[in-house]
This record gives structure tokens, sequence and C-alpha cells, in this order.
């Protein structure tokens, strides 16, 4: 995709952007995080029972069971949830949530992706950090393309992990409520950003989502190209989902996932770059 701005701006705006604004994307919030944050940068997400998919994310808060595959959680976090949301008071489960969530910011902040905790259901254990990488390593040639940041992250070496993502060139943090599979989401996430050479790289993970995905990460590599004499952005991304429904879905079935999940990246691409465009 080509965009209006010179490579610094647009990797900025790529790094922060806010897709909320975007009825079609289906995100209720998404907020930036401080490098230390705190429970009180976790602001209420304010639940509302009347959205399905709220009503459904709350309803299985207060039903949450260790080892039980609906939400990704461990088994103290199943068993901390379901006792803290039992009123099913929207606030009380808003506030279980937040302390979730905060308590894996801090684990993240502290340890880098090392001190991701991996989720718990049917007897089997699944990270994300784990699977993050697994995704990236598939492929060897965006792997190799992409190591600058690769390694800025921390995500195949320490270089990212405790103190290391602090002094990273350029971290974004930030937390999100969407809706995915009809369900609402939480999510957190680090956007990374490098200069290599004379263009910029970018990661964009999710190392925590409540359920519908495992994980999920966004790699972007811009390169100033020349226009009518002006420089402008020509940008590359590739996205990659590790899914508990893409790994038992067969034929038609994962098809069908397939399609929709290529249309929800092609809308986020359209709003970005529409974003990007208006910003200029």
């Amino acid at each position: 995709a080509a965009s209006p701005a010179p490579p610094e701006k647009a990797i900025r705006f790529i790094q922060r952007w806010d897709p909320s604004p975007h009825p079609e994307l289906k995100v209720f919030f998404h907020r930036e995080l401080p490098a230390n944050c705190q429970l009180s940068d976790f602001a209420s997400p304010g639940l509302t029972p009347e959205k399905s998919s709220q009503n459904w994310l709350i309803g299985k808060s207060r039903s949450a069971k260790p080892r039980r595959a609906d939400l990704n959680l461990t088994g103290e976090e199943a068993t901390q949830l379901a006792s803290a949301s039992q009123s099913g008071d929207p606030s009380t489960v808003g506030e279980a949530w937040r302390n979730l969530l905060f308590a894996r910011a801090a684990d993240m902040n502290r340890g880098g992706f090392a001190s991701v905790r991996p989720y718990e259901r049917d007897g089997d254990k699944a990270n994300p950090a784990t699977l993050l990488r697994a995704l990236l390593k598939d492929d060897a040639g965006i792997a190799g393309e992409l190591k600058p940041i690769l390694d800025t992250s921390g995500l195949f070496s320490d270089s990212g992990s405790g103190n290391g993502l602090q002094e990273a060139p350029s971290v974004f943090r930030y937390w999100e409520l969407c809706e995915a599979d009809r369900h609402a989401t939480f999510s957190l996430g680090l956007a990374s950003t490098s200069p290599v050479g004379d263009h910029y790289q970018a990661l964009d993970t999710q190392y925590y989502i409540s359920n519908s995905l495992d994980t999920e990460a966004t790699l972007y590599e811009v390169w100033p190209v020349q226009i009518e004499g002006k420089t402008v952005s020509l940008v590359w991304e590739d996205d990659l989902i590790a899914s508990p429904m893409l790994a038992t879905a067969q034929g038609i079935e994962r098809m069908a996932y397939g399609a929709v999940m290529l249309q929800e990246i092609r809308q986020s691409i359209q709003a970005m770059r529409q974003d990007i465009a208006d910003s200029h």
C-alpha cells in the first residue's frame, strides 16, 4: 500500500493508530498504557449488557472455570475472575478484568515476553509468546528480512525483556476492547518501531487476547519512494494469527474462517490508509 506521508511520519502513525473511530472495525476502545503502568491506567471498561457481545463476556466471566476453553486464562485467573464476577454487575466484572489485565501487563514490563503467562485449557497449555515465535519462524524469508525489529522487540533475544523493553527505541503499549467472532474481547499489545538504514520496520504484537484468538502479530516495513518529486511511503504489511479455531477447522469451514479474517484485515488497511491521508 502507498501512503502520502514520508516514512518517518507514516511509521509513527502506524505504531499509534487508533482504529476505534471506525465502526466497521468493531473496536470499542483502544487506549495507550505508560511504560510502568499502574492499575489506575486501566480505566473502567464500562461493559454494557445491552450489547450481546459484551453480555457474552460478562456471562463467561461469571462461569469461568480452570482449564475451560471459553476464555484464555490460567487456572488461578479463572478462579479469581469467576469469584469476583459472581454478582454479574457489569462494573464488578469490569473491575475484575482491570485487575487481570494489569497483572499481565505488569509481568510484561518486568520480564518481557519470557514472563507471558500461558493459557490453560482442556489439559493443555498455550503460551502466546511461544506461538508468536512459531508464527514468525514459519517463514524464514520474513524472519530474515525483519530480523532487526524482531531483535529489538525482544521476542527472539534478551534485548527486549525486562529493562530492555524500557530502553527499546520506540515502544507503544496499549489495551483494547473489541468484538471478535461476535464476542467482546480484551487484548494487551506492544507496537515497536526501529529505523533500518533508509527505511523503517515495525512489529505490533498482541501478547494477550482474552478469547477467540491465541495471539496475533502484524509486521510492517516502510520504504521511501519518490512520486512527482515528493517523498512518500511504500508500506508492506504481513499479518500473522494463531487461532484455536483455525487449528481444528477443516475444508469449507477453514476457508470460511480465512475469508472472514482476510476481509477484516482489508477493512483495517483501508481505514488506516484513510486516516493517514486525512492527517497528512
